[in-house]
């Protein structure tokens, strides 16, 4: 291995403990440090990597994480990037892992999700020909940030908070950020149309978005061939932007126990991944609400700090 970095040494010195043979190949002297180049080579061991790649499919959902963070630690990067949409800034969690076609060839199969681990990963081909970067993005980054955090060993997390390394500072914030939801999870399905669960200080409304009078008519017809007239009576068409929304009001699905039980699922995941306190104390007050008093128990252990 050849590197830069003295916390690299230090941890691969543990990993391949044993005879290693160690030079310093050069010294780099710039304007605001001084860094030296080690090469390291086991004398008495193989490679890990290579050991653990061609018995992937034999290995337990710990040592895969603990694959991919050595990845990420050696020819990856962890990092928080922003993003505009509109008038609004989104910080977005992002893993790059470098490797050659060859590796990711050997990689494939881990990166396809094995063990019911979910990357959804993206090669990117670099200019240079034979180099890919593996990219995974936003929410799936924040979901093996933490697996990863607790699949690590104590004294690996203490060895890391010790030296301190830029990519696993950057990816202690990433397991802070605020999980995203994906789509479907936020999602309930009604008529055929997938309208989202939308919490706000007063009040829950189901919303879907549609591009025009036309299809917001349409969705209105479907609701009410399945669930009557005077639901679809409710129901409101709002101009929001370039497009219309067409919400339906809490006073009126909670009164459907089907749509009211789909709405307290999306609501009770939403509880759980929250970490922001107040967003807590509204979903909570929503949850008292909509919950049927003989599941109390249940809503109070949700519900507890």
């Amino acid at each position: 291995m050849s590197t830069t970095q003295v916390w690299q040494v230090v941890i691969w010195s543990l990993l391949y403990h044993g005879k290693i043979h160690i030079r310093i190949e050069g010294i780099n002297v710039n304007g605001s440090d001084v860094t030296m180049k080690w090469y390291l080579r086991a004398n008495s061991r193989n490679s890990l990597k290579d050991i653990i790649l061609e018995d992937a499919e034999e290995l337990g959902k710990e040592a895969l994480l603990g694959l991919v963070f050595t990845a990420i630690l050696g020819d990856g990067s962890t990092y928080v990037t922003k993003i505009v949409k509109g008038d609004r800034t989104y910080d977005i969690a992002v893993v790059e892992i470098v490797m050659s076609s060859e590796k990711l060839r050997k990689w494939k199969s881990l990166l396809d999700g094995p063990k019911g681990m979910d990357f959804v990963w993206h090669p990117y081909p670099k200019l240079n020909g034979d180099t890919v970067n593996v990219m995974i993005y936003d929410s799936r980054v924040i979901d093996l940030a933490r697996a990863i955090l607790s699949a690590l060993p104590p004294v690996m997390r203490d060895l890391m908070d010790t030296s301190a390394p830029e990519k696993w500072l950057n990816m202690k914030r990433i397991i802070n950020m605020e999980l995203k939801y994906r789509r479907g999870e936020v999602q309930i399905d009604m008529a055929g149309y997938g309208f989202t669960v939308n919490p706000t200080k007063t009040t829950v409304a189901l919303v879907r978005i549609v591009k025009d009078y036309i299809e917001a008519n349409e969705v209105r017809d479907a609701l009410k061939r399945v669930y009557g007239k005077e639901f679809a009576g409710n129901i409101r068409i709002d101009k929001s932007g370039r497009y219309l929304v067409v919400a339906i009001p809490m006073y009126v699905f909670e009164r459907y126990d089907g749509i009211r039980a789909e709405v307290i699922q999306v609501l009770c995941r939403k509880l759980q991944r929250t970490k922001d306190e107040e967003k807590r104390r509204i979903i909570a007050k929503h949850l008292r609400r909509l919950v049927p008093t003989e599941s109390g128990r249940i809503l109070s252990w949700l519900i507890r700090p």
